[in-house]
């Protein structure tokens, strides 16, 4: 391709030239560049590989996902970033072309109306997760998940995280391990703080209630908090690992445990 780094990128997503296969969402098409999107995208790899119909049309639709999520992951694979609270520019350019108001569900129209509120900021984060998951872009879920914590950590004592919580989890499968495993631990680590707010404790029964029923029934014991905290992550860890014959925890087959609750939130899961 003409030109250098991420920059060079973004003109081309900006003009669709020499685009060479579209996404279909909900009235917007995306004029995209296989050799951007399917390097990085082993799902549409597939889908423009082969005798598959996709790759015949060079389109893929991709209706049952949110517009405007999906221009923040495109974004990414152009430049290795995006904006959580702020539209793509090229996107909004797509709004102003077709003059449709129905991609603008995260209520951000243009940068004077940019998401400040921080239970719609981990909205979004948890649905660019749930796209990049779907897309298998490995790199994007592991940077979601990063924004993810970094902002749940200061508002998962309030009873408005309940709401991205739902959303969280909602978006992500039972043994997925870099969002769902991460985030219920910080909300076992602060058991305190979050079972003041019943919205939220309702969540976590709702899709996780074996874990946060132990993590209360330890709390009984006479058990420091500490061990009370390392019982209640090896249960976790439990629920996506098999107990290893040599040491009987879920360690990953190493023949001993590979995490302390210091680094529960930065767990190396093998």
């Amino acid at each position: 391709m003409a030109g250098k780094g991420p920059d060079a990128y973004l003109d081309l997503l900006k003009s669709g030239q020499y685009s060479d296969f579209i996404i279909h969402c909900q009235g917007y098409e995306f004029k995209l560049h296989r050799a951007v999107v399917c390097v990085a995208s082993p799902m549409l790899n597939k889908a423009c590989s082969g005798s598959f119909k996709e790759a015949k049309e060079g389109r893929i639709d991709l209706s049952e996902d949110d517009p405007a999520i999906l221009a923040r992951v495109i974004l990414y694979l152009y430049t290795n970033d995006y904006d959580v609270a702020d539209l793509p520019a090229f996107f909004e350019g797509m709004i102003r072309n077709t003059g449709s108001q129905t991609a603008q569900t995260d209520s951000s129209d243009g940068s004077a109306n940019r998401i400040t509120y921080s239970p719609e900021l981990l909205r979004v984060i948890a649905l660019v997760y749930k796209s990049a998951d779907m897309l298998g872009i490995e790199r994007l879920k592991v940077d979601a998940s990063a924004r993810f914590l970094a902002l749940a950590k200061t508002v998962c004592n309030m009873a408005k995280f309940a709401e991205p919580l739902k959303v969280m989890f909602d978006s992500t499968r039972e043994n997925d391990l870099h969002l769902r495993v991460p985030v219920l631990t910080l909300c076992l680590e602060k058991y305190a703080a979050i079972a003041k707010h019943q919205s939220i404790v309702e969540v976590i029964m709702q899709y996780e209630p074996t874990v946060w029923s132990i993590k209360k029934s330890l709390l009984k014991s006479a058990k420091s908090e500490k061990t009370i905290a390392e019982e209640t992550l090896w249960k976790v860890r439990a629920q996506v690992f098999f107990d290893c014959k040599s040491c009987g925890f879920p360690c990953g087959g190493r023949g001993t445990p590979n995490f302390t609750v210091d680094d529960s939130l930065n767990i190396d899961f093998v």
